[in-house]
Protein backbone atom coordinates (compact mmCIF):
# COMPACT_ATOMS: atom_id res chain seq x y z
CA UNK A 1 0.00 0.00 0.00
CA UNK A 2 1.45 3.55 -1.20
CA UNK A 3 2.35 5.89 1.81
CA UNK A 4 0.34 8.99 2.01
CA UNK A 5 1.58 11.86 0.58
CA UNK A 6 1.24 15.66 2.34
CA UNK A 7 1.77 18.64 -0.67
CA UNK A 8 2.73 21.79 0.64
CA UNK A 9 1.82 24.94 -1.77
CA UNK A 10 5.05 27.16 -1.23
CA UNK A 11 4.18 30.40 -2.73
CA UNK A 12 6.73 33.58 -2.58
CA UNK A 13 3.88 36.21 -0.75
CA UNK A 14 3.30 39.05 -3.93
CA UNK A 15 4.88 36.95 -6.38
CA UNK A 16 3.69 35.97 -9.89
CA UNK A 17 5.16 32.76 -9.81
CA UNK A 18 6.86 30.81 -7.85
CA UNK A 19 9.09 27.24 -8.43
CA UNK A 20 10.75 25.15 -5.53
CA UNK A 21 14.39 23.84 -7.07
CA UNK A 22 15.77 22.06 -4.20
CA UNK A 23 14.79 20.80 -0.75
CA UNK A 24 17.48 18.87 1.98
CA UNK A 25 16.63 17.07 4.74
CA UNK A 26 15.46 19.65 7.52
CA UNK A 27 12.62 21.21 4.90
CA UNK A 28 14.98 24.02 4.38
CA UNK A 29 13.53 24.88 0.19
CA UNK A 30 15.17 26.93 -2.22
CA UNK A 31 13.64 28.50 -5.84
CA UNK A 32 13.08 31.48 -7.05
CA UNK A 33 10.41 33.83 -7.82
CA UNK A 34 8.97 36.76 -10.19
CA UNK A 35 8.28 39.05 -8.54
CA UNK A 36 5.29 42.04 -9.98
CA UNK A 37 7.42 43.77 -12.12
CA UNK A 38 8.85 40.49 -13.63
CA UNK A 39 12.45 40.34 -12.17
CA UNK A 40 13.20 37.09 -10.88
CA UNK A 41 14.52 36.41 -7.60
CA UNK A 42 15.71 33.72 -5.13
CA UNK A 43 14.06 32.12 -1.53
CA UNK A 44 14.88 30.49 1.14
CA UNK A 45 11.72 29.05 2.83
CA UNK A 46 12.09 27.78 6.47
CA UNK A 47 8.82 27.15 8.91
CA UNK A 48 6.63 29.55 6.68
CA UNK A 49 9.24 32.04 6.79
CA UNK A 50 10.82 32.83 3.07
CA UNK A 51 14.42 35.05 3.33
CA UNK A 52 15.50 36.70 0.06
CA UNK A 53 18.56 35.27 -1.86
CA UNK A 54 19.48 37.75 -4.36
CA UNK A 55 23.29 37.96 -5.36
CA UNK A 56 25.13 41.02 -5.07
CA UNK A 57 26.10 40.70 -9.05
CA UNK A 58 23.59 40.08 -12.30
CA UNK A 59 19.60 41.01 -12.35
CA UNK A 60 17.93 37.85 -11.22
CA UNK A 61 19.02 34.69 -9.23
CA UNK A 62 18.28 31.58 -9.11
CA UNK A 63 18.93 28.81 -6.29
CA UNK A 64 18.77 25.22 -7.51
CA UNK A 65 19.84 23.13 -4.61
CA UNK A 66 20.98 23.32 -0.92
CA UNK A 67 22.49 20.58 1.02
CA UNK A 68 22.18 19.56 4.67
CA UNK A 69 25.02 21.85 5.69
CA UNK A 70 22.96 25.09 4.41
CA UNK A 71 25.35 25.07 0.99
CA UNK A 72 23.34 26.97 -1.60
CA UNK A 73 24.45 26.67 -5.97
CA UNK A 74 22.63 28.36 -8.39
CA UNK A 75 23.18 30.78 -10.82
CA UNK A 76 22.91 34.95 -11.89
CA UNK A 77 21.22 36.25 -14.99
CA UNK A 78 22.55 39.38 -16.77
CA UNK A 79 20.03 41.47 -18.87
CA UNK A 80 21.35 39.55 -21.89
CA UNK A 81 20.55 36.23 -20.51
CA UNK A 82 23.93 35.51 -19.78
CA UNK A 83 24.61 33.28 -16.65
CA UNK A 84 27.18 32.80 -13.82
CA UNK A 85 27.16 30.10 -11.64
CA UNK A 86 27.57 30.69 -7.81
CA UNK A 87 28.00 28.75 -4.58
CA UNK A 88 27.07 30.32 -0.88
CA UNK A 89 25.57 29.21 2.32
CA UNK A 90 22.43 30.47 4.32
CA UNK A 91 23.77 29.53 7.85
CA UNK A 92 21.71 31.92 10.33
CA UNK A 93 19.45 32.38 7.52
CA UNK A 94 22.32 34.88 6.45
CA UNK A 95 23.27 34.18 2.87
CA UNK A 96 26.74 34.77 1.58
CA UNK A 97 27.62 34.19 -2.10
CA UNK A 98 30.69 33.43 -4.07
CA UNK A 99 30.88 33.44 -7.79
CA UNK A 100 31.80 30.04 -9.75
CA UNK A 101 33.03 30.52 -13.27
CA UNK A 102 34.44 28.01 -15.26
CA UNK A 103 38.53 28.53 -15.07
CA UNK A 104 38.70 29.14 -18.73
CA UNK A 105 38.29 32.70 -21.22
CA UNK A 106 36.63 30.13 -23.82
CA UNK A 107 33.54 28.52 -22.01
CA UNK A 108 31.07 30.89 -21.30
CA UNK A 109 27.43 31.16 -19.51
CA UNK A 110 28.20 28.41 -16.59
CA UNK A 111 25.39 27.15 -13.85
CA UNK A 112 25.94 25.47 -10.97
CA UNK A 113 22.72 23.46 -10.52
CA UNK A 114 23.51 20.71 -7.78
CA UNK A 115 25.97 20.00 -5.14
CA UNK A 116 26.01 17.02 -2.31
CA UNK A 117 27.27 16.96 1.53
CA UNK A 118 30.88 16.75 0.22
CA UNK A 119 30.75 20.10 -1.21
CA UNK A 120 30.83 18.57 -5.12
CA UNK A 121 29.22 21.01 -7.62
CA UNK A 122 27.91 19.76 -11.04
CA UNK A 123 26.04 21.98 -13.70
CA UNK A 124 26.56 23.09 -16.83
CA UNK A 125 28.61 25.85 -19.44
CA UNK A 126 28.22 26.36 -22.99
CA UNK A 127 31.90 26.18 -25.03
CA UNK A 128 32.96 28.62 -28.30
CA UNK A 129 30.46 26.70 -30.83
CA UNK A 130 27.45 27.10 -28.39
CA UNK A 131 27.68 23.44 -27.09
CA UNK A 132 26.67 22.59 -23.48
CA UNK A 133 28.66 20.45 -21.37
CA UNK A 134 28.62 19.10 -17.84
CA UNK A 135 31.13 19.48 -15.37
CA UNK A 136 31.66 18.36 -11.59
CA UNK A 137 33.90 20.67 -9.04
CA UNK A 138 35.44 20.66 -5.80
CA UNK A 139 35.21 24.82 -5.36
CA UNK A 140 37.74 24.83 -2.55
CA UNK A 141 40.78 23.38 -5.44
CA UNK A 142 39.14 24.62 -7.60
CA UNK A 143 38.96 20.87 -9.29
CA UNK A 144 37.38 20.67 -12.47
CA UNK A 145 35.83 17.69 -14.41
CA UNK A 146 34.52 18.27 -17.89
CA UNK A 147 31.47 15.86 -18.53
CA UNK A 148 30.12 14.58 -21.92
CA UNK A 149 27.57 12.02 -22.62
CA UNK A 150 28.98 9.55 -25.28
CA UNK A 151 28.07 10.79 -28.90
CA UNK A 152 26.21 13.71 -27.55
CA UNK A 153 26.11 17.02 -28.98
CA UNK A 154 25.30 18.86 -25.76
CA UNK A 155 25.07 17.57 -21.71
CA UNK A 156 24.09 19.03 -18.55
CA UNK A 157 24.49 17.46 -15.30
CA UNK A 158 21.63 18.57 -12.75
CA UNK A 159 22.06 16.55 -9.77
CA UNK A 160 24.66 15.29 -7.60
CA UNK A 161 24.09 12.38 -4.48
CA UNK A 162 26.31 11.50 -1.65
CA UNK A 163 27.54 8.64 -3.63
CA UNK A 164 28.98 11.08 -5.95
CA UNK A 165 26.09 9.81 -9.00
CA UNK A 166 25.19 12.45 -10.89
CA UNK A 167 22.55 12.84 -13.56
CA UNK A 168 21.20 14.91 -16.04
CA UNK A 169 20.43 15.01 -19.70
CA UNK A 170 21.99 15.70 -23.01
CA UNK A 171 21.45 15.86 -26.79
CA UNK A 172 21.90 13.24 -29.34
CA UNK A 173 23.09 13.99 -32.93
CA UNK A 174 19.02 14.07 -33.90
CA UNK A 175 18.42 16.66 -31.29
CA UNK A 176 16.50 14.31 -29.44
CA UNK A 177 17.12 14.68 -24.93
CA UNK A 178 17.57 11.49 -22.95
CA UNK A 179 18.26 11.42 -19.18
CA UNK A 180 21.54 9.77 -18.07
CA UNK A 181 22.91 8.45 -14.50
CA UNK A 182 26.96 8.75 -14.36
CA UNK A 183 28.11 6.49 -11.89
CA UNK A 184 30.88 7.24 -9.20
CA UNK A 185 33.40 5.63 -11.41
CA UNK A 186 32.26 7.26 -15.08
CA UNK A 187 30.28 4.83 -16.84
CA UNK A 188 27.03 6.36 -18.40
CA UNK A 189 23.35 4.41 -18.38
CA UNK A 190 20.51 6.18 -20.36
CA UNK A 191 17.50 6.93 -19.01
CA UNK A 192 14.00 7.12 -21.07
CA UNK A 193 10.92 6.60 -19.68
CA UNK A 194 8.90 4.35 -21.38
CA UNK A 195 6.40 6.23 -23.80
CA UNK A 196 7.98 9.66 -23.53
CA UNK A 197 8.84 11.71 -26.46
CA UNK A 198 12.74 12.13 -26.67
CA UNK A 199 11.60 15.51 -29.11
CA UNK A 200 13.93 18.14 -29.44
CA UNK A 201 14.16 20.67 -26.54
CA UNK A 202 16.87 22.55 -24.87
CA UNK A 203 17.70 25.65 -23.18
CA UNK A 204 18.55 27.10 -19.94
CA UNK A 205 16.97 25.63 -16.74
CA UNK A 206 14.55 28.56 -15.76
CA UNK A 207 13.22 31.11 -17.82
CA UNK A 208 15.24 34.34 -18.32
CA UNK A 209 14.85 37.37 -17.39
CA UNK A 210 13.74 40.46 -18.54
Amino acid sequence: MATPQTLQDVHVPASVITATLGLNDTNLAVGFYFDANIHEHGFLKTAGVYVPLDAPYGVGTVPFDINNSGGIVGATYGPAGHSHGFIGTVNSFQPRFQPLDVPSSGPTDPEAAGLNDQGLVVGKFVDGAAHDHGFVCVPRGPVWLQIDFPGATDTAASKINNRDEIVGMYKDGSGHVHGFLRSNVGSFTRIDVPGAPTRPLWGSATPESS
